[in-house]
């Protein structure tokens, strides 16, 4: 367009990675991002961030304390231009996007699972 090329794709990626030490621990470290690139006339540019998670389970799995970071390093930064013949248009975004959420939740009457049967598809496999 206008001479310049608009060919670069925008790639995503995400590590999603979880570590059950025991029973009644879950660690969680995701990285999520996106690579510079094109859309239509838009040029973005890239971004990624870090989540981090622990969760805690207590009282045989009726109590769950949970602690999570979100945009650990603060680089989850919204950058885009766009051009059109004689004029350009530029957006960059400094949004604090980092937080930090502790959660408690706790199951007063937890179900069990009443499922006693077999899975639906050994029965037609036994049939044929």
């Amino acid at each position: 367009m206008y001479g310049d090329d608009y060919s670069r794709p925008i790639w995503e990626f995400a590590f999603k990675n979880m570590l059950i030490p025991n029973k009644d621990w879950l660690i969680t470290c995701d990285v999520t991002g996106l690579t510079r690139g094109h859309e239509m006339a838009n040029d973005f540019r890239g971004r990624w961030g870090i989540d981090l998670s622990v969760r805690r389970y207590f009282l045989n799995k009726r109590l769950q304390v949970s602690l999570s970071a979100n945009d650990i390093f603060h680089t989850r930064n919204q950058e885009w231009s766009i051009r059109a013949k004689d004029v350009v248009a530029y957006k960059y975004s400094n949004q604090d996007s980092r937080k930090i959420m502790l959660g408690i939740t706790y199951s007063f009457n937890p179900q069990k699972s009443k499922y006693k049967g077999a899975t639906a598809g050994e029965a037609e496999s036994k049939r044929l």
